[in-house]
């Protein structure tokens, strides 16, 4: 009953990581220090964030952070942390690639004029 909708939102959820991953990939133009970057804030300071932030009673920012938008829009609900509804999870997934892939359009067209 919930297989194929809970497949599709992770599609979408896949493809949006993607667009954010594009996005710190034209900002920061070494591909190492992008990939580095990219997995250490998803990895490491994401979540400590998600802990000290829940910890002081904070879940109204915890549940805005790209990482808990995601498990919104794929997960069902979890005791430590209140997630946003689906649907806001994609739309707050989708806010942070759009903001980072518009930068970094914007960036590589303004480096590559000469």
């Amino acid at each position: 009953d919930r297989l194929w909708p809970s497949i599709l939102l992770a599609i979408v959820a896949v493809g949006l990581w993607a667009l954010l991953g594009i996005g710190i990939g034209t900002l920061i133009r070494n591909q190492v220090a992008a990939v580095l970057v990219a997995v250490f804030v998803t990895f490491l300071v994401e979540p400590l964030a998600t802990f000290i932030l829940a910890a002081n009673d904070l879940d109204a920012v915890v549940k805005w952070l790209p990482t808990n938008a995601s498990t919104a829009l794929t997960s069902p609900g979890s005791t430590f942390v209140t997630y946003l509804p689906w649907w806001a999870g994609g739309l707050v997934l989708l806010g942070y690639a759009a903001v980072l892939a518009g930068l970094g359009v914007r960036l590589s067209v303004r480096r590559d004029i000469t």
